[in-house]
């Protein structure tokens, strides 16, 4: 689980390994499709906000790339993926899908 701090719900990282695989995945995916729209990782962190999911642009960095400076991939949440989703003009299935150059 995340923690609360003064009512701001912070997501944990992933800890199993199924988690940071599909973290990792829609990561990935996340940033193509975020750079194919021109859309800055400030621009999706302002639009996820008007659907009250908060997460900074380094968040956002950080899910795209997987790790920085040695933190824990962040782990992707329903809510997070859903609002990817309408923010992209995606299905979940265009960020769940691990494409060949991740696959194996």
């Amino acid at each position: 689980m995340g923690r609360n701090l003064r009512g701001i719900f912070m997501a944990s990282g992933a800890h199993t390994p199924a988690e940071r695989r599909v973290s990792l995945i829609v990561g990935r995916n996340l940033r193509r499709l975020r750079r194919e729209r021109g859309i800055s990782s400030a621009e999706l962190s302002r639009a996820l906000r008007d659907r009250d999911i908060r997460l900074q642009d380094t968040q956002i960095r950080r899910m795209e790339t997987g790790t920085i400076h040695g933190q824990s991939t962040p782990a992707v949440t329903v809510d997070h993926l859903a609002a990817f989703c309408e923010v992209l003009n995606v299905s979940p299935r265009d960020l769940l899908t691990e494409d060949d150059e991740g696959a194996g």
